[in-house]
């Protein structure tokens, strides 16, 4: 969690970063996670049937 919270702003900040490529990590895998999170809810919809009435 480290990587993806903190490494982003102390990279904008200008501070010095063990592992600055980790600031560079945080919005490659935020699209992954958008990309996923999409699939799921395209195929959550795609399967879905009514609760009722």
């Amino acid at each position: 969690m480290l990587c993806f919270d903190v490494y982003p702003y102390c990279f904008l900040l200008g501070k010095n970063l063990v592992h600055p490529e980790y600031a560079y990590l945080s919005p490659l895998v935020a699209l992954i996670a958008a990309a996923a999170a999409y699939l799921l809810w395209r195929t959550g919809l795609k399967h879905y049937n009514s609760a009722g009435a």
